[in-house]
């Protein structure tokens, strides 16, 4: 190309200025066809589907020469479908090819800025692309660098003649490069065209301009081209010039073009390129070249015009997507603008311009809200927009950027994600959390698409609750947003309280972070349970304590890693009270109001004997006041549902603040119906309790009356108060007999008569005096008796049995008395025979039949007789047919015998007598002879004296099979047993003597005591018996408790108790330190203030942080002491 319109002054002659053709000579430009808009170049890989804005088709005055692949350019739909690069206005980013300037601290290379368009852009339609330029040998030598890069439509190098630079083009998405840098790699660009204009040279064949092009599928020339074809070097086409060019025939526009601008011109298609080869050079000569070049098919698709034909107005240019160019279709013209001017507010729909199209009048509306940012002001109202407008934008439009979302309330903070988290040029899809649902930092709020059509997650910045989201729809620019903030976020709303649901672990310490949580909603705490931890700054955890007991309510729905501070009132549970215990009519309530001090309360304990004002007064405590019961903490239940409990059984015990245990007792027998089971030890019951009643105590269980039963029943009437009983369980009453004494309310005394003659088989035995019947009774069944029990004959001691022949005779009367004498064969007692009833077809037998005499089996006493009823069967009675016993005495033959050894003894008395005295042997004076010496005495035998006998209680164990004796000389035991027998050890109680010193193991079996065989004896009373009967004279084993100054002190102090209380008072936290010495008590002036308890017995507890436990092991281990009947207040 001639340098002529692109530089001022030249030093070459045949380059300077001739006369041309001036505008006011040249005709009216004729269109020999209509635009042709190119397409882009597909920037990735290919896609399935594409975009197609609207187009011009061209109609070129000679059919284009094509070299190769033909049918790649055929058909009359090329130019729409073909994508195409268009150059950015100000569009080079870097200027510097072979670092020769201008931009010589930058890279090396030209970058020149495009846009893809065209039909063939499909997805990546107005996707922007980086050209870079960059020289790869040769012997460049510009002529003005700063000259290099962009020349109107044009990219454009210059060199010296004689001079040639080869060039290697590539491609790279923008967005990517300026994210990437370095790294950003190279387009695969799935169709390419690249055209070189204005292929000239000087005069006289100097300064012949070339282009070497390699790596294309096809180039293409004008049948009447100037430009010579030949191969050039590594493999590629040379396209040399061929004749003379001056600067008034350089191309202006590369979509409208002269016949001699079509014959200087080459046009190369690509396909799935990323590199491509070009090498450009002058011949030797005179003064500068200028090498200009486009990213499109200009040969094939561009108009052929003549010269001094009016070019099309330049394009608008826009910065997509805030952006918003307004295309208009093919085949229309411009009528008016409806009131556009650049700086009208425009909103979506109004109507911005109006065109006359083949069906009749158009009118385009805005698409988006904004501002107009500019017009094609030169239109004029009837001017065919096919040929005036290049790329078809009658004006742009400038989108309004979204108000940032307010953060004016407490708390509230924007939610993200913010600048250079997201790829710019994303566009919305959806949002993934409504307004109002809870959120987490890095949790996912958004989806976008970025400019490669890939999703992407938008991610909070914040914990809390969506506030408010900015109004954005699919399709969106997400640069609409300005601070790049789409929403804002609220703290998490505190959790609802009210008079019964408190707030129970509120995080007063900064900088905490919420980890995980300990409890579960339902779960039952109480004050000072880690129910969560959390992490403060540098990482530690940090316990979270409840600050009062109850039921979990509720918890905050927080992700870890929360800030509490991101919580509204920094709370994050909250625990309701209990439900009260259900209680009926005439079911006892047992109130916390109405706790005493221990041992205080006297009912239940001696009641016997007190009078009834007295029992009544002894219940009359008065109720704690508010501020006591507020301090009241709950310790133990000692029943369980389902206990029958006596008047006065302990129910409860507490702790005040001041550590001074307090108890409810029972004020009625019942069954425990109800407690509430999610009491635990700490717990302040005032602040978990919706009522005061502990338990709900429900009438004793009937008497369990079979058919062969009968029971006796207080009246119904009145208030009768229960005395005492005058039948106990196994007595033999008749029918009639006074069992239990009442009491009116006016001291009248009333019985309850047994009901049928029998044996006492159950009895209330919870009753105690004072009871009123009818409220702690369900029937008023006080006692029940059933059948007599059967007589026993004892063939051994000569006691028989006299029997009725059956259990259905019916008993008549007796004939004799006990005591009387009777023979063998004698009546006993006359019954009858049975006969059935006479209707109602019952088997029941009455009387009416013969009677039956019972004779005696024997000669001998009457010792018993059944109480029987006449006229009722014997098997309505009695268990058995036998009536009655005689008891016949020792046999005949007893004395006979006794006769016979009398007579035996006085036959050996009078042989004694009778015997002859033996006869004297006198032996003949000895001969006297020289004595032998005597043999010496042997020596003694020594025997050992009897190992003496260990003292203490001969104990001896089956240990699977081997024996193992011990002696004991304490008590007790401390074995724990089940309350079987044999006694096998099936653990042992803290503090236990039979562990610690007499070496007794699990599941060692009881068979021995003293010198007494058990011989696999089952019933537990009678071995327990033995037990206590041999050692109630020994000495307790004292409890050793051990106690150190502090906790990790190395001197200890064992301290042995032999009687309780101990007189110590404790805090209420673990591990368990002495709070206060009671004077005058067992520990008084051997335990001090402030001590540690860091062993009980065998039990280590030094370590342990489990109150409840603890004490467990004290109480269990104190228990078995001397009860002194001190207080220590």
């Amino acid at each position: 190309m001639s340098s002529r319109i692109l530089i001022d002054n030249l030093d070459d002659a045949e380059l300077r200025p001739r006369p041309s053709r001036g505008w006011k000579r040249t005709i009216a430009a004729v269109v020999l066809g209509a635009v042709g808009l190119a397409a882009g170049c597909s920037l990735v890989a290919q896609r399935s589907h594409s975009h197609a804005p609207s187009m011009v088709q061209s109609t070129r005055e000679q059919p284009p020469q094509v070299i190769g692949r033909e049918e790649v350019v055929g058909g009359a739909d090329f130019c729409k479908k073909y994508p195409y690069l268009k150059y950015r206005p100000n569009g080079v980013v870097n200027n510097n090819l072979e670092k020769k300037g201008p931009e010589y601290t930058k890279s090396e290379g030209i970058v020149l800025e495009t846009v893809a368009v065209g039909g063939g852009a499909g997805d990546e339609f107005e996707q922007e692309v980086l050209i870079q330029v960059n020289a790869i040998g040769g012997d460049y030598v510009p002529f003005a660098s700063r000259l290099n890069g962009l020349q109107g439509h044009y990219g454009s190098i210059n060199l010296k003649s004689g001079s040639s630079v080869r060039l290697q083009f590539s491609f790279k998405d923008k967005a990517d490069a300026e994210s990437l840098g370095d790294k950003c790699p190279n387009l695969k660009m799935n169709q390419l065209a690249l055209t070189f204009f204005d292929l000239d040279e000087g005069k006289n064949h100097k300064s012949s301009e070339y282009v070497e092009i390699g790596g294309f599928d096809s180039y293409h020339v004008k049948d009447s081209t100037e430009v010579k074809v030949s191969d050039g070097s590594h493999g590629r086409k040379r396209f040399q010039a061929s004749t003379y060019g001056t600067g008034e025939d350089n191309p202006l526009d590369p979509m409208h073009l002269t016949p001699q601008q079509l014959n200087r011109a080459v046009t190369a298609l690509f396909s799935d390129v990323e590199k491509v080869d070009v090498e450009i050079g002058a011949g030797a000569g005179m003064g500068p070249r200028f090498f200009t070049f486009v990213a499109r098919p200009s040969l094939l698709c561009a108009a052929t015009v003549q010269e001094g034909y009016k070019p099309p107005l330049d394009d608008l240019p826009y910065e997509l997507p805030m952006q918003m160019p307004i295309k208009v279709a093919e085949k229309e013209k411009f009528k008016s603008w409806a009131g556009s001017t650049v700086g009208r507010k425009v909103a979506v729909g109004d109507v911005l311009f109006i065109t006359d199209a083949a069906d009749g009048e158009k009118s385009y509306k805005a698409p988006v809200a904004g501002t107009i940012h500019s017009i094609q002001s030169k239109l004029k109202v009837g001017e065919d927009l096919d040929t005036r407008l290049d790329d078809k934008t009658v004006c742009v439009i400038q989108r309004d950027y979204l108000a940032p979302l307010p953060t004016d309330t407490v708390g509230c903070v924007k939610g993200g994600p913010g600048h250079g988290d997201i790829d710019p040029h994303s566009h919305f899809v959806k949002y993934e959390k409504e307004v109002g649902e809870t959120i987490a930092e890095g949790e996912v709020f958004a989806t976008v698409k970025d400019h490669h059509q890939n999703e992407q997650s938008l991610k909070s910045k914040a914990y809390g609750v969506v506030k408010a989201r900015q109004d954005l729809h699919t399709g969106d620019p997400i640069m609409t947003v300005k601070d790049a903030n789409f929403i804002t976020v609220d703290p998490y709303p505190a959790l609802a309280t009210g008079p019964n649901t408190m707030k129970a672990a509120v995080v007063e310490q900064d900088g905490v972070a919420f980890d995980e949580y300990k409890v579960q909603v339902g779960d039952i705490i109480k004050h000072g349970d880690t129910v969560g931890t959390g992490k403060d700054k540098d990482g530690n955890s940090v316990p979270i304590k409840a600050s009062v007991g109850g039921i979990v309510t509720a918890r905050q729905d927080i992700e870890p890693g929360t800030p509490v501070s991101r919580v509204g009132d920094r709370n994050l549970l909250t625990t309701g009270k209990f439900a009260p215990c259900p209680r009926e009519e005439h079911q006892g309530a047992i109130l916390f109001s109405k706790a005493v001090p221990e041992g205080s309360h006297q009912a239940g304990t001696s009641i016997e004997g007190m009078s009834d004002a007295e029992v009544q007064a002894s219940q009359n405590h008065p109720a704690l006041s508010q501020a006591e019961k507020e301090g009241l903490m709950f310790e133990k239940y000692h029943v369980q549902k389902g206990d029958t409990v006596e008047d006065g059984t302990l129910i409860a015990t507490f702790k005040d603040k001041a550590g001074k245990r307090l108890e409810v007792r029972s004020h009625q027998p019942g069954v425990v119906k109800h407690l509430l089971d999610g009491l635990q030890e700490g717990m302040y019951v005032s602040k978990v309790m919706e009522d005061e009643n502990m338990a709900t105590i429900g009438r004793l269980p009937n008497l369990d009356v079979s058919s062969a039963e009968r029971g006796a029943f207080a009246p119904n009437s009145g208030s009768l108060h229960f005395d005492e009983w005058k039948a106990h369980v196994g007595d033999v009453v008749s029918k009639g007999d006074t069992v239990a004494v009442l009491k009116k309310d006016n001291g009248e005394t009333q019985v309850v008569e047994a009901a049928r003659s029998g044996e006492v088989t159950e009895r209330q035995e919870h009753l105690s005096p004072g009871d009123v019947v009818s409220d702690v009774t369900k029937d008023n069944d006080v006692l029940t008796v059933g059948k007599l029990p059967p007589l026993q004959a004892d063939p051994l001691h000569r006691i028989v049995g006299a029997e009725a022949p059956s259990m259905d005779v019916i008993f008549d009367h007796y004939t004799v008395e006990v005591g009387d004498r009777v023979h063998s064969g004698d009546t006993i007692a006359v019954v009858r025979d049975g006969v059935p009833k006479a209707a109602g077809g019952s088997s029941r037998r009455l009387l009416g039949g013969a009677p039956i005499n019972i004779p005696s089996p024997g000669t001998g006493t009457v010792s018993k007789l059944l109480p029987l009823e006449p006229g009722k069967s014997l098997g309505d009675q009695t268990l058995s047919p036998t009536i009655a016993t005689v008891d016949m005495g020792p046999p005949w033959w007893l004395l006979l015998l006794g006769a016979m050894v009398a007579l035996c003894c006085c036959f050996a008395c009078l042989f004694q007598v009778m015997k002859k005295p033996a006869p004297v042997y006198k032996p003949m004076p000895p001969v006297e002879t020289t004595p032998e010496p005597e043999p010496p005495a042997p020596e003694p035998v020594v025997v050992p004296e009897p190992e003496p006998k260990p003292e203490g209680l001969r104990l001896d164990f089956d240990d699977n099979g081997t024996i193992r004796t011990v002696y004991a000389r304490y008590r007790p035991f401390g074995i724990k047993h089940n309350f079987t027998a044999p006694i096998i050890a099936s653990g042992f109680t803290i503090n236990s003597y039979a562990k610690m010193e007499l070496g007794v193991k699990t599941g060692w079996k009881l068979v021995l005591i003293g010198e007494e065989a058990l011989n696999e004896n089952p019933n537990f009373d009678e071995v327990n018996d033995k037990i206590v009967n041999h050692t109630k004279d020994f000495p307790l084993w004292p409890l050793a408790v051990e106690f150190k100054k502090s906790v990790d002190d190395r001197e200890s102090h064992v301290v042995k108790f032999v009687e309780r209380p101990i007189g110590l008072e404790f805090t209420n936290v673990a591990p368990i330190q002495v709070n206060k010495v009671f004077e005058g008590s067992p520990a008084d002036r051997k335990v001090e203030a402030g001590w540690f308890i860091t062993k009980i017995g065998e039990a280590d507890v030094h370590a342990s942080h489990d109150f409840r436990e603890v004490m467990e092991n004290l109480n269990e281990g104190v228990g078995p002491l001397t009860d002194n009947g001190k207080k220590y207040t």
